[in-house]
């Protein structure tokens, strides 16, 4: 099974989102433990940092690619964000963020503290999250031609 190179890129701007959510997450949920919030304060962290270091990073690798293939135009950026972020949005909101939110608390609330709640949640949630994008995008593709 081959994938194009524009799947391969699509996945690689999620995966790099991956990782500036990870990053995002531990560093928002480490400092709410050390300031001794409550479980689901700890937990809301978490997904308030996922949210931020993932955005930060999918875009900077989308212009990234974009650019570097001469593929850039404000409007076609536009137009990929607008098909693709309120999907992502509501797959997140309905799958992802749940997924870390309450796998964190269950972690944190049987004492398995620190980086290991927030990754193994965060993992889980983005496994589930790449399929449904990527079953979205090729919803995308084969319908209305549009590819991300």
């Amino acid at each position: 099974m081959s994938f194009s190179q524009a799947t391969i890129d699509f996945n690689k701007e999620l995966i790099f989102g991956e990782i500036g959510s990870f990053i995002g997450a531990a560093i928002l949920s480490y400092s709410s433990t050390a300031l001794n919030f409550t479980p689901n304060m700890i937990s809301l962290s978490a997904v308030v940092g996922s949210i931020s270091g993932s955005t930060i990073f999918f875009l900077s690798m989308r212009v990234y690619d974009k650019t570097r293939k001469n593929d850039f135009t404000t409007r076609k950026f536009a137009e990929d964000l607008a098909y693709f972020t309120p999907a992502a949005f509501v797959i997140a909101c309905l799958s992802y963020y749940p997924i870390i939110f309450f796998m964190s608390r269950y972690f944190i609330e049987n004492q398995i503290y620190g980086l290991i709640s927030v990754v193994a949640s965060q993992l889980v949630g983005f496994i589930v999250v790449l399929i449904l994008l990527n079953v979205y995008r090729e919803i995308l593709i084969k319908t209305i031609r549009k590819t991300l």
